[in-house]
């Protein structure tokens, strides 16, 4: 497993040079656009930038004008469908989508391999069966009881990653794009052009103050509570679930897992837990709303702050009314913007205050949570 670690992390050093006179190796650092901070956000930035190209220069002036512009592609790029109680339902006029997907992933995350100085033929002849499984949770997640539960692919990302593991284990042929990191931190860059600031408008100042003033007392509550109250050893785990729970739920922990440096069993952990609260809180808070006699504006908003997934406030909020969904979703939607500044803050505080460097050379901030701001 050391080796692998190794591998996924491009900025490790190079360490082929040998010190001729104490016989030492010699660790060079890598050029700074072969490092995957900055590979996630070139490749990131890339294919945001190809989806306003397509849509400002593919579309006549005529169709422009008007507010609710559809990508060109859109037909040629997608998901699979919902389905009830046959799997392949789900293919069901998604081939031509799922191709296209998929032919935009493996190109974009193969030019990333190359830029990262992985073995580029390797990493291409992998990937499709890291799609594969990628292909599967969703599959899993379109079932519609499953996802009336919002069990969602996250969830079956992990199963299926615990399964194999556990079982037959990943094939050393397979490991070449097991590339954890890279997609995580390409997919917060991408992840950063889907908020629209104009949503910060829609609740004023209270949904602003909900969304980012009592979101990070929470997170910083929280991680407080964990060191001096429930004494974790782990602080990278206790940030994790505080950012995952204060926050916005699974992006939330991704992003404060990659900042934090946390090992990947605590992500899986932290995502586990929120995705099982997620879904008792998506059933139990509009009945507590009224019980308590809140009005459903007030509900709606106290809903989108506290309960982690969009898709659970979503079904949350419909469930006290059409006012409540749309407060709730916007709510939520504000506090998604939190994460670029979280990952940030948690970067300072870990490189400032949990791990200090002992050569004087400090740790670098992650540069996707940079451009996710952006």
């Amino acid at each position: 497993m050391n080796h692998s670690s190794r591998d996924e992390n491009s900025s490790v050093a190079k360490s082929d040079d040998v010190n001729a006179t104490t016989g030492s190796l010699t660790f060079v650092d890598p050029p700074w656009y072969r490092r995957e901070d900055w590979v996630a956000v070139i490749i990131g930035l890339s294919l945001l930038g190809m989806a306003v190209v397509c849509i400002t220069f593919g579309l006549p002036d005529s169709d422009r004008l008007g507010t609710g512009l559809v990508h060109p592609w859109a037909d040629w790029m997608g998901k699979p469908a919902s389905w009830e109680s046959n799997p392949l339902d789900a293919l069901s006029g998604t081939i031509l989508p799922l191709i296209g997907s998929f032919v935009v992933c493996w190109i974009a995350f193969t030019v990333a391999a190359a830029m990262a100085g992985r073995h580029i033929v390797q990493f291409a002849i992998a990937f499709p069966f890291v799609f594969a499984l990628a292909l599967i949770a969703y599959v899993m997640e379109g079932q519609l009881t499953v996802k009336h539960l919002n069990l969602s692919s996250a969830l079956w990302a992990i199963v299926i990653g615990l399964v194999v593991s556990n079982t037959v284990g990943v094939p050393g042929w397979l490991r070449p794009a097991v590339a954890t990191e890279l997609f995580i931190k390409t997919g917060l860059v991408v992840l950063g052009g889907e908020i629209l600031f104009d949503r910060l408008l829609a609740l004023g100042v209270p949904g602003i103050f909900v969304a980012w003033i009592v979101t990070p007392i929470v997170l910083c509550t929280t991680f407080w509570f964990g060191q001096r109250v429930l004494k974790m050893e782990s602080k990278t785990l206790n940030m994790v679930i505080s950012a995952d729970m204060s926050v916005c739920g699974v992006s939330a922990a991704i992003a404060a897992a990659a900042s934090c440096k946390a090992k990947k069993e605590e992500l899986s952990l932290a995502i586990s837990m929120s995705l099982l609260f997620t879904v008792v809180m998506m059933i139990l808070m509009p009945f507590a709303v009224q019980w308590i006699g809140l009005d459903p504006i007030v509900g709606g908003a106290w809903i989108g702050g506290t309960v982690d997934s969009t898709g659970a406030v979503t079904a949350a909020g419909k469930a006290l009314g059409e006012d409540a969904e749309k407060i709730a979703v916007t709510v939520k939607m504000i506090q998604n913007i939190l994460i670029g500044v979280a990952s940030l803050g948690i970067s300072i505080y870990w490189v400032a205050r949990v791990q200090p460097q002992s050569e004087g050379k400090p740790a670098g901030l992650p540069r996707f949570g940079d451009d996710f701001r952006v």
